[in-house]
């Protein structure tokens, strides 16, 4: 319904296999700080409640991505 979900666990994992984890707050947005600008990451998301039908995303830091989201599935 578009509504952001609490919660979720969103992990990050670099070129070398590091991974970080961070739960979605209250209106489901997550930050993670301390990326290398032009590496390629890899973010994923897991939920109890929630399945997703494209769990993960490749993205390349260049700058704030304000647009890596992910749709549950009904």
């Amino acid at each position: 319904n578009g509504r952001g979900i609490t919660n979720a666990k969103m992990t990050i994992e670099d070129g070398s296999g590091t991974r970080r984890s961070v739960l979605t707050g209250s209106f489901g947005y997550y930050s993670f700080d301390g990326l290398d600008a032009g590496s390629t990451y890899v973010i994923s998301v897991e939920s109890k409640r929630y399945s997703f039908g494209t769990p993960s995303l490749v993205i390349s830091a260049n700058d704030n991505i304000e647009d890596a989201h992910f749709t549950a599935n009904q």
